[in-house]
């Protein structure tokens, strides 16, 4: 018997009876803690058996799936279901499902996060989450344990309640990892505008992703103060040239900074000289970035 621990079947054509197979097979593997079945078209099969077998895969720490594939549709009742997964570590779910079901999966969802007291990592992608949602999501899940939560490619801002999300945000005392991206916050827009002005709340943060909001505005990444901030990703985020001008308060709004991402904000040479420099004589300067640390990527 091999001692399995991960499992990959990302983008597997599993035909219904293959994929009752190998999940009464997966039982059989005591070592396996990791299982990706996104767009495997696993969910194409009897939906109450399914979800039988994977209660029984109790030893998983790490989980990702998809909710609405070209193929897979999430049978009802599965995401509560996952309840039993109490070991549950990490958890990736993208595309959650369609609109016609959508507030289901939301509702059965937040009955199994509770369950994951371990859980570290929680990432739902791509799934068009309202802002209600999100925070419906958020306050079901055990806070003590949490370091990293990626909502990115939601497009949450145009229902975005800035206060509701930092509030439910500041609940989860170890996070160090936030991913925004993608997610239309227009800081041209009220409520995005606060949120981006009260992220420096989150002073746990080490890692912020705000790439592929294009209407982020210089003025108000500036007013950013995270202490401990070290990678901070602006990439697509349409700042042009004017982002070399996020250095003027680097060494005070991000002193522990390591990575800079401004890809694909039309730097042009002379510019990015500038940053560069700008960046080598902040080194200089008591106990902030030594020079040959950063990674700025232009």
């Amino acid at each position: 018997m091999p001692k399995l621990t991960s499992l990959h079947l990302l983008g597997s054509t599993l035909y219904p009876a293959n994929s009752l197979a190998i999940i009464t097979y997966l039982q059989t593997l005591p070592d396996l803690t990791e299982l990706d079945i996104s767009k495997s078209n696993l969910f194409d099969t009897d939906a109450d058996e399914l979800k039988e077998k994977f209660t029984k895969l109790t030893n998983l720490t790490k989980l990702t799936f998809t909710g609405h594939a070209t193929h897979d549709r999430l049978p009802s009742g599965f995401l509560t279901s996952l309840s039993a997964l109490t070991k549950l570590t990490k958890l990736n779910i993208n595309n959650l499902g369609s609109k016609r079901h959508h507030d289901q999966l939301i509702f059965e969802l937040s009955q199994s996060l509770p369950h994951f007291a371990n859980l570290q990592e929680f990432s739902m992608l791509d799934s068009t989450l309202t802002s209600k949602s999100i925070d419906l999501l958020l306050l079901a899940l055990p806070p003590e344990n949490i370091t990293k939560i990626d909502l990115s490619g939601n497009r949450i801002g145009p229902s975005l309640d800035p206060q509701s999300l930092l509030r439910i945000l500041k609940n989860f005392p170890h996070l160090t990892e936030l991913n925004l991206a993608k997610n239309a916050i227009n800081t041209s827009d009220m409520n995005p505008s606060l949120l981006i002005n009260n992220l420096s709340q989150l002073t746990g943060l080490k890692t912020l992703n705000l790439s592929g909001n294009h209407e982020l505005s210089l003025e108000r990444i500036s007013s950013l103060r995270l202490q401990n901030l070290e990678n901070l990703d602006l990439s697509e985020t349409s700042l042009g040239n004017r982002s070399t001008q996020i250095f003027n308060n680097l060494s005070d709004n991000f002193p522990k900074l390591l990575t800079l991402n401004l890809s694909w904000n039309n730097i042009d040479v002379a510019d990015a000289i500038v940053l560069i420099t700008s960046l080598q004589k902040k080194g200089t300067i008591g106990n902030f970035i030594s020079i040959a640390t950063p990674k700025v990527i232009v």
